[in-house]
């Protein structure tokens, strides 16, 4: 660590990245690097080229392309976990960023977003900030150490986009909201797995008998097309849901609060290793906390993303996620 003037052990300290108790030393190496180049395609929003006013998807992508290559060339012990090909962090960055609105694409251009905050229990959370800014960093999430409610603070949903109604309430809304009537002939339906274990994929080709109001869907990627549905003996009667509800993972949304009212949605289970917390999840959560769990977290492989299942992050932001979460349905169990 003390290779290049300490340039690791500076990062760390800055962004108050701590090593866990029982981490490698390389594992804590390849965090601070996949934090700090999270920090070095932020600020290439910022910068100022000949023939352009505002920052590219190149330019971003270009940044971190090079300053990896750089740092891997000082490092080359991380070499191994970051793999050869650059493409894919490059592009996971840039989708993280984009998707958690803390950065905006307009027609041939990046900018940053309007800086916001939202206070928990011990941290704020951060997304808008100068370059300048003192700022701690889990994953490529920034925060600070928790003062003061400010009067401009928003909520951790409202920041995010996050969902607000507990899992049982929103799904029993869809459910009232519904019109049913007997399924078109000739379509062939998937079914969500609604009796675990759900790491064999979450759709079968066969439909629940119980019974009771569960998703099926129709199509083929990018053009799928979801439905409530309920069975009647041999007959099967739906009610299609409108796109916006299930496009691009949404209907993941409904996913969880149904196996949440039957009790089966899975917990995430999390180790605690010091100041770092581990995450196993045991259901992908809907994008929208999804990416926010991924924004202010470290994948445990850097090279052939996404890495969805299991995260680390840092212990105090842990918790504030992990309360807002519980407050929802989630639960948490810890290993």
């Amino acid at each position: 660590m003390n290779q290049y003037f300490g340039l690791m052990n500076t990062i760390a300290e800055e962004f108050q990245i701590l090593k866990g108790t029982a981490e490698t030393e390389k594992s804590w190496k390849a965090r601070i690097l996949y934090s700090y180049l999270g920090q070095v395609a932020y600020s290439s929003l910022f910068d100022i080229q000949e023939d352009l006013e505002h920052a590219s998807i190149i330019h971003f992508k270009s940044r971190i392309s090079e300053s990896l290559s750089s740092m891997l060339e000082m490092y080359p012990d991380l070499q191994a976990l970051y793999g050869a090909d650059d493409v894919s962090i490059c592009d996971e960055i840039y989708d993280i960023f984009l998707k958690t609105g803390c950065i905006y694409h307009e027609p041939n251009r990046l900018t940053p977003c309007i800086r916001k905050k939202s206070s928990g229990e011990h941290i704020k959370f951060l997304r808008g900030y100068a370059i300048e800014e003192s700022r701690f960093i889990s994953g490529i999430g920034s925060y600070l150490i928790r003062a003061e409610n400010d009067e401009d603070d928003v909520s951790l949903a409202e920041m995010f986009a996050l969902q607000e109604e507990p899992l049982d309430l929103f799904w029993k809304k869809t459910i009232a909201r519904s019109q049913f009537t007997e399924a078109p002939i000739g379509l062939d339906f998937e079914y969500l797995r609604t009796v675990p274990p759900f790491n064999r994929g979450y759709w079968v080709d066969k439909p629940d008998t119980s019974g009771e109001i569960s998703i099926a869907r129709t199509g083929f990627p990018g053009g799928r097309i979801y439905y409530l549905y309920q069975t009647h003996g041999t007959k099967l009667q739906v009610s299609q849901l409108p796109g916006w509800q299930t496009e691009n993972y949404n209907y993941r949304s409904l996913a969880v609060g149904n196996l949440y009212t039957r009790k089966v949605l899975p917990e995430t289970v999390y180790s605690v290793d010091g100041e770092l917390v581990t995450l196993k999840i045991g259901y992908l959560y809907p994008p929208a906390e999804m990416n926010l769990i991924k924004l202010y977290s470290w994948p445990l492989s850097y090279s052939g993303f996404p890495h969805d299942f299991n995260r680390t992050m840092n212990r105090d932001v842990f918790e504030e996620l992990r309360y807002f979460f519980e407050q929802l349905g989630y639960s948490f169990k810890e290993e």
